[in-house]
């Protein structure tokens, strides 16, 4: 048993649904809001551009397309710190993160030779087409890896939150069998919420071993795998909704609990 209920402590108990209340918050594409930070700053920096056509300012143009291309360098590097904090991955998924990391830093290597040029331009037209060329290229290879890195770190995101789901289910699981003697206390409805946590988290399992599958057959395709495959995001969203709503039943259990403790 636990040292926390057993000494039955009320501040705990509030500890603990604060716990679940957060992981409640927690969004399903947390990830997700990385890349529309990027393609945030890019729009303003974008918006800069167009300032300096108007003023069609050599210099100006050259400041706005270094903001774009220096903060396109800071959000690569920001995903590939994500990808290297994943460790001890399984064989096939391990290659493939370190095939991201490779690709993503080949990118900022272009960034960087982007940024060369760009110093050694005076006027509007020829700034005007290392940008159209960037962008071009941006939208060719640099977005469609990006996406596939966001589905990469999604995949792990979620890996991550199920596991936390199950040790919290054996935990509260405890809780529960110490107070199952207590009188008035409601172990039916307790053992149902069990139940019903433990069946959403098997589906929940059950759908992030699809999303890992998805993700390695995207990596290498062939098409018989990916033809009528879901998409990754699909799939971890709703992986997540159910460790959501296992959450939910573990949150209902902790104010029976409590209320135990308070007697």
């Amino acid at each position: 048993m636990t040292k926390i209920i057993s000494q039955k402590s009320n501040g705990t108990f509030w500890v603990v649904s604060l716990l679940i209340a957060t992981l409640l918050l927690i969004p399903v594409s947390v990830v997700k809001a990385q890349t529309d930070a990027l393609k945030s700053a890019i729009q303003n920096a974008t918006d800069s551009v167009n300032k300096a056509k108007e003023a069609e300012d050599p210099l100006a143009h050259q400041k706005a397309l270094q903001k774009i291309i220096n903060t396109s360098i800071i959000r690569t590097n920001e995903f590939i710190g994500r990808l290297t904090l994943l460790r001890g991955l399984e064989s096939g998924y391990e290659e493939l993160r370190d095939a991201h990391v490779a690709t993503l830093r080949s990118f900022i290597d272009h960034y960087n030779t982007v940024l060369n040029k760009l110093s050694d331009l005076e006027d509007v037209d020829s700034i005007k087409a290392l940008a159209a060329e960037l962008k071009d290229w941006r939208d060719a290879t640099v977005n469609p890896e990006v996406e596939r890195v966001v589905e990469f770190l999604l995949v792990f995101q979620g890996r991550a939150l199920l596991n936390t789901a199950h040790n919290r289910l054996g935990l509260i699981t405890e809780d529960a069998t110490y107070f199952q003697d207590i009188q008035d206390i409601n172990n039916a409805r307790i053992q149902t919420l069990l139940n019903e946590a433990a069946e959403l988290l098997k589906s929940a399992e059950r759908l992030q071993l699809l999303a890992e599958q998805v993700l390695l057959a995207q990596a290498d395709p062939e098409p018989a795998q990916v033809i009528g495959s879901p998409t990754i995001r699909a799939i971890v969203s709703s992986s997540l909704l159910k460790v959501k709503a296992a959450y939910k039943d573990f949150l209902e259990i902790s104010v029976i609990l409590r209320a135990a403790a308070n007697r």
